[in-house]
């Protein structure tokens, strides 16, 4: 019924709240914890949305993933990352996209989209909720800031958005994030063909 749903829910966001806290406390052994691998982009984000359909449904949310980009050679929707750290990114994003783009009056959406941009490769995670103040946007990788947004979830730790940022910077990866208030948010992660951490290593992997 539904009071054993929202059970449910309140404990995959308590579970989910505690491995963002133990993931931010493994950063400190990043170095010793990734492993260098072919990650096919698609494949990854279906695993995120799938592993969020029961939070998707709960908050009246409807997720999309678009068709890479005409431009985007299918070659390069596999980059070189670490997959477990590049899921955890992602899941911190789709997460956030999730809770945002809620609303008391109608359903959210959430894009997953695929481009290619001055020779990277870029996923974009965007939603049409309720973005993010022009004040707030230079804080939102800050730990534990929680900003506008989060004062109307009381359940926001802050640490979505510092730990997926650590992990992208580490990984050689880059983070950026748009939005504006009412007009949504989008997330980009871009994988930097040859700035990348492991541009020394990609040849050995291949061969």
């Amino acid at each position: 019924n539904a009071f054993i749903g929202s059970i449910a829910d309140e404990n995959e966001r308590l579970k989910r709240s505690l491995q963002a806290l133990l993931n931010t406390i493994r950063l400190d052994r990043f170095a010793a914890d990734f492993k260098l691998e072919p990650v096919h982009l698609p494949d990854i984000a279906r695993q995120v949305i799938n592993d969020y359909r029961h939070a998707f449904i709960a908050y009246k949310v409807f997720p999309k993933m678009e068709p890479p980009a005409p431009n985007l050679p299918t070659e390069r929707l596999v980059v070189y990352s670490d997959a477990k750290w590049l899921r955890l990114i992602l899941e911190q994003i789709v997460s956030n996209a999730v809770k945002y783009s809620s609303r008391p009056d109608g359903e959210g959406k959430v894009s997953i989209r695929f481009d290619l941009d001055d020779g990277d490769t870029v996923l974009e995670v965007a939603d049409d909720g309720i973005g993010i103040p022009p004040e707030d946007l230079g804080r939102i990788f800050d730990p534990f800031f929680t900003g506008a947004a989060g004062r109307t979830h009381p359940g926001s730790t802050g640490l979505g958005l510092y730990l997926a940022n650590e992990a992208c910077r580490r990984l050689g990866h880059r983070l950026s994030v748009r939005s504006a208030p009412g007009r949504g948010t989008q997330v980009r992660i871009r994988f930097t063909r040859d700035s990348s951490l492991f541009a020394d290593l990609r040849d050995v992997a291949t061969t």
